[in-house]
């Protein structure tokens, strides 16, 4: 309804709905289509005249997750975005590219060593920021998901990240509620 100039798809694999896609893009004929995504091909949308960026064009194994495909785009063009890296490096803990990415994991480790001290990176200071971010998106839905890309494009470190009292409320009821369902079940 809206006749964007462009519909950007970033880490959903809608090319399996190749049928909704067809139905955009004829509907709207002057919209761009794009995916960025690594799941696995469904369906190439190229041929149909949209842009589908994924690793596994050139190799079906490779596992890119999404927030490095994004980091590793915006670096090609230009951007001085190594500071945050942490942010790129939450998103490949989060999606469990990081034994698929150790590269770009040492490189992190070099810039944050702290935030990534812990023998299981989900463990790591990294990793336990992706479950905050669940927490929010668990509770919260779409309004956590606003709330916490709001955040983390305000936070010019992770400390102010981390430190933010509203993520951290929301993790807390979330893992309280975890610890009540896992006391349950072994009662």
């Amino acid at each position: 309804e809206l006749k964007p100039e462009a519909i950007v798809f970033v880490d959903i694999g809608v090319d399996e709905h190749l049928d909704r896609l067809l139905r955009i893009k004829n509907g709207s004929p002057k919209t761009k289509i794009f995916l960025l995504d690594h799941h696995v091909i469904q369906n190439d949308i190229t041929k149909n005249g949209m842009v589908h960026v994924n690793p596994r064009f050139q190799n079906s194994e490779r596992y890119i997750p999404a927030s490095l495909m994004v980091f590793d785009i915006l670096k090609h063009l230009g951007f001085d975005n190594k500071k945050d890296s942490w942010i790129s490096c939450i998103g490949l803990i989060s999606d469990y590219g990081h034994k698929d990415n150790k590269e770009f994991v040492e490189e992190c480790k070099k810039i944050y060593p702290g935030l990534l001290d812990a023998k299981e990176l989900i463990d790591s200071k990294l990793g336990d920021s992706a479950k905050t971010i669940y927490s929010a998106i668990i509770l919260k839905g779409e309004y956590g998901v606003k709330k916490v890309v709001d955040i983390l494009v305000k936070a010019n470190q992770f400390e102010e990240f981390e430190k933010n009292k509203q993520l951290r409320e929301w993790r807390e009821e979330v893992d309280k509620e975890i610890e009540k369902v896992l006391e349950d079940f072994d009662s």
